[in-house]
C-alpha cells in the first residue's frame, strides 16, 4: 500500500465525523454572545477605584505636608549687653587754626606738613624792611618827643623862678602887682607846655612799642605742642589781611590722645552718658576694635537729613598712632550690661499661632509659647532689656532649655 493511501487512512480513523465535532461545538445550536459590555465596566469601576485611591492618597499627602509645622528656638542663660551705634570721624583734641595778622610777603617758612613742633617754634617769616623802617621813625619820634619834655621842663623851672620873684617884689612894693600876675600866667602855660610835651612823648613811646609789636608778628610762632597737619603757604607768597586772615597753618595738639566725636540718633540721646565704655572700628583697620569712653554729650541738637542728633565726644587712646584726624568710625557704646539672665528669642515674643487673637501686652509683660505634644502652650513673661536678637527675661514660667516657638504663624508686633 502506498504511503499516500495509509495516511488517509490514518486521518480517516483519527477524525471523527465533522457533523459530530459540530455538535460538540454546539453549531447546530442558537450562539450566546459574550458579554463583553460588562467586563468594560468593570474594567472602569477598577480604574475609577485605583485612581480615587492614588489621588485620596496624594491629597493626604498634601494636607499633611500643608499642616502648619512650629519652628522652635531653645531658652538659653548668658550675658545681655545693650549697645546704642553710632557713626562720626576721629578728631585732635586741640586743633588750632594759624593765620597772620598782618599783611605782606612770605620770607621763609620753617616746617611743612607733619612737622612736630613745640610751643614758640617759628613757623613762617615775613618780609620786614618796612616794618624795620617803621620802627627807626617811631624811635626818632620818641626821641624828639623827649627833647620837647626836656625843654619844657627848662622852662616850667625859669618860669617858676621868675614869678616867686615877682611875688617878692609885690610885696616889698619894689614892683607892681600886675607883674606878679603876668609871671603867674607864664608859669602857668610853662607848666601846661610840660604836659603836653610829655605826653607826646608817650604817644612816640606807644608808636614805637606798636611798631615793635608789628614787626614781632611778622615771625609767626606756634601756640601750642603739635603737628602740622596742613600748610597753606609757600615762600614768595603774599597776602592781604584787609577783609578776612587766611589760614596759614592747622595744628593739632598731642596725637596720642585724640576724639571720637558722633552723631547720637535722639530716639538713642536718652541712654547714653558720659563714663560709658565704647569700642569702634574704622576702614583702615577692619579687623580691630578701638576702645573709647563718652566725656560729654553736646545739649545742642543737630539736623542731619531731617534727623534731629546730638553729638557726642568719646575719648580715645592714640599711643600707637594708628588713627588720623577725619577717619570714619561706627561706635558701640555700652549703654545696659548684664552678665548672666535667661534670655528668650525675640521672634518668640512676636508669634501667635494661627486663630488664636493676640494676648494682650502692656509694657513690659510679654508672652511666649511653650511647644507640648506638637501644640503651643501660653506662658506670660516680663521682659528685661533686648539686642533684637535675644530678650531678657525678668519673671516667669521659662527655664533654660525650653523650647519656644518662634515661627509659622500669625506674628503681631
Amino acid at each position: 500500500m502506498s504511503s499516500h493511501g495509509r495516511r488517509d487512512e490514518q486521518e480517516g480513523h483519527a477524525r471523527p465525523p465533522v457533523p459530530d465535532i459540530m455538535a460538540i461545538l454546539g453549531e447546530n445550536k442558537p450562539r450566546r454572545r459574550f458579554p463583553w459590555g460588562w467586563l468594560a465596566l468593570v474594567i472602569v469601576l477598577i480604574a475609577a477605584g485605583y485612581g480615587g485611591y492614588r489621588f485620596y492618597q496624594s491629597g493626604d499627602l498634601q494636607l499633611v505636608a500643608a499642616r502648619p509645622g512650629y519652628k522652635t528656638a531653645e531658652v538659653i542663660r548668658g550675658p545681655m549687653n545693650i549697645t546704642v551705634r553710632a557713626t562720626g570721624a576721629i578728631e585732635p583734641i586741640n586743633r588750632v587754626e594759624i593765620s597772620s595778622e598782618l599783611s605782606g610777603t612770605v620770607k621763609d617758612v620753617l616746617v611743612d606738613f607733619n612737622s612736630e613742633v613745640k610751643a614758640g617754634d617759628v613757623l613762617l617769616e615775613l618780609e620786614t624792611d618796612e616794618l624795620t623802617a617803621d620802627i627807626l621813625s617811631a624811635k626818632a619820634k620818641l626821641a624828639a618827643a623827649g627833647a620837647d619834655v626836656a625843654s619844657s621842663v627848662s622852662d616850667v623851672e625859669s618860669a617858676k623862678a621868675t614869678m616867686d620873684r615877682a611875688e617878692t617884689l609885690a610885696k616889698r612894693n619894689v614892683a607892681p602887682r600886675q607883674d606878679f600876675e603876668d609871671a603867674q600866667f607864664a608859669y602857668a602855660a610853662a607848666v601846661a607846655d610840660q604836659q603836653s610835651a610829655e605826653a607826646r612823648l608817650d604817644v612816640a613811646k606807644a608808636e614805637l612799642a606798636l611798631a615793635e609789636l608789628r614787626l614781632s608778628k611778622a615771625t609767626i610762632r606756634s601756640p601750642i605742642d603739635g603737628v602740622v597737619l596742613y600748610r597753606n603757604v609757600d615762600v614768595g607768597q603774599t597776602f592781604t589781611t584787609s577783609l578776612e586772615a587766611p589760614t596759614l597753618f592747622v595744628i593739632a595738639g598731642d596725637l596720642g590722645q585724640m576724639e571720637l566725636r558722633v552723631d547720637i540718633d535722639e530716639a538713642d540721646v536718652g541712654k547714653v552718658e558720659p563714663g560709658q565704655k565704647a569700642s569702634f572700628t574704622v576702614e583702615a583697620f577692619p579687623d580691630k576694635r578701638f576702645p573709647a569712653e563718652i566725656a560729654s554729650i553736646r545739649y545742642a541738637s543737630e539736623l542731619n537729613s531731617d534727623v534731629v542728633t546730638y553729638k557726642a565726644v568719646l575719648l580715645v587712646d592714640n599711643s600707637e598712632r594708628l588713627l588720623r584726624q577725619g577717619m570714619t568710625a561706627t561706635a558701640d557704646i555700652l549703654v545696659s550690661e548684664s552678665e548672666d539672665v535667661i534670655l528668650v528669642p525675640t521672634a518668640a515674643l512676636r508669634f501667635v499661632p494661627a486663630g488664636v487673637d493676640a494676648p494682650t501686652s502692656s509694657g513690659d509683660e510679654r508672652t511666649a509659647w511653650l511647644l507640648r505634644n506638637g501644640e503651643p502652650l501660653p506662658v506670660p513673661i516680663t521682659v528685661g532689656a533686648s539686642d533684637g536678637r535675644y530678650t531678657a527675661v525678668v519673671n516667669g514660667d521659662l527655664r533654660v532649655g525650653d523650647m519656644v516657638v518662634t515661627g509659622n504663624g500669625r506674628e503681631v508686633r
